[in-house]
Formats: C-alpha cells, sequence, structure tokens
C-alpha cells in the first residue's frame, strides 16, 4: 500500500469526522447524541481500513485522524456563527 494511499484514507477520517465534530458541540456533554458523535464514525472507518486491508499498525495514525476530525468540527462550530454575525453586521452597516 503507497503512502499516499494510505495518507488519503487518513484524510477521509478527517473529513468523515468533521461532521460530527460538528454536531457534537452542539449536544449536552455525555448526553447519548455526544456518544453517538463520537462513536458513529468508527464503523465506517474499520470498513475503510479492512477494505485496504492495512494492518493494525495504522490505528493510531487513524485514531489521531478521527481526533483531529473531531476537534476540527468542534472549532468550526464555534467559528462559522461568529462569521455570520460579523457578515450580517457589515452588511447593515454597508445599508446605513
Amino acid at each position: 500500500m503507497g503512502v499516499w494511499a494510505i495518507a488519503g484514507a487518513a484524510a477521509v477520517a478527517v473529513l468523515v469526522n468533521l461532521p460530527m465534530g460538528y454536531w457534537r458541540r452542539q449536544v449536552k456533554k455525555f448526553s447519548w447524541q455526544w456518544f453517538l458523535a463520537i462513536h458513529l464514525p468508527i464503523p465506517a472507518i474499520f470498513a475503510m481500513r479492512q477494505g485496504m486491508e492495512l494492518s493494525f499498525a495504522y490505528i493510531p495514525l487513524f485514531f489521531a485522524s478521527s481526533v483531529v476530525g473531531q476537534l476540527a468540527g468542534s472549532y468550526l462550530c464555534g467559528y462559522w456563527p461568529r462569521v455570520r454575525r460579523t457578515d450580517a453586521a457589515a452588511k447593515r452597516r454597508r445599508a446605513q
């Protein structure tokens, strides 16, 4: 398996976890939705790893990629509303 294929699979793990991190930030911590947001991508990433016939040695890479995706999605959940508010305020100022 080539390095680019493994890097692409890690990028897919990040992308799969982005919306889950976004959702996780919006629900109560330790609720069933919170646990679902964390654990729902695991079967998809497992199936991808099995489909590519990667060994257990790559599990830490995919775990780290999943954490990065969750954290990035959580950050975007807090960042995008600020951008929208700022854009709306700028439009109001221009209209006046």
